[in-house]
């Protein structure tokens, strides 16, 4: 698993159908675009402002528009960088809030279950964040 997030982390482009790839990819600032099967991408390159960075899987034109998104990604790599970084702050709320919403969820099915005494803070639901994404919730948070 973490030769795999590092390979996601540290690659320059990446053209996927896998939701989290481009997740796992996110906090090393890599270009992305996407091939949807489902509405997961289409979301995430939404709440990225990326709607012109994916496209359905069954596209009869799926080869050539898969080597125009490349050229796209790599024409406009800085500003897709610049959108990718704004947007983890809210993406790493929403799931650190999942994470509450959770543990609300497992408590109303299994009241009898242990409950760790968390503060009701997404920051409280998540790990520690990684070194290199501080700079980034610092910066867009």
């Amino acid at each position: 698993m973490y030769d795999m997030v590092s390979v996601l982390r540290h690659s320059d482009l990446l053209v996927t159908s896998r939701f989290h790839a481009i997740v796992t990819s996110m906090p090393g600032l890599v270009v992305s675009g996407g091939i949807t099967i489902d509405e997961r991408i289409r979301n995430v390159m939404a709440s990225r402002g990326h709607q012109h960075l994916y496209f359905e899987c069954d596209d009869p034109e799926i080869e050539e528009k898969t080597l125009t998104l490349l050229r796209r990604l790599d024409k406009e790599r800085d500003e897709i960088r610049e959108s990718i970084a704004r947007t983890i702050p809210g993406q790493l709320q929403l799931m650190g809030q999942m994470g509450i919403d959770f543990a609300d969820e497992v408590m109303r099915v299994y009241p009898n279950f242990p409950k760790r005494d968390l503060p009701r803070t997404w920051q409280a639901h998540l790990p520690s964040l990684p070194k290199e994404l501080r700079p980034i919730m610092e910066r867009y948070a």
